[in-house]
């Protein structure tokens, strides 16, 4: 049986998954920047 997923799950499913992945690239940013001296 399939689940339907309602457009306020998948529009905060998304938004959560945005602001993860924008959280680990922006800490792998400022790590990286750290090692190069930036």
């Amino acid at each position: 049986m399939i689940k339907h997923v309602t457009l306020a799950e998948v529009i905060a499913l998304h938004d959560y998954l945005l602001l993860h992945y924008a959280g680990v690239a922006g800490m792998a940013e400022i790590g990286y920047g750290q090692q190069c001296g930036l």
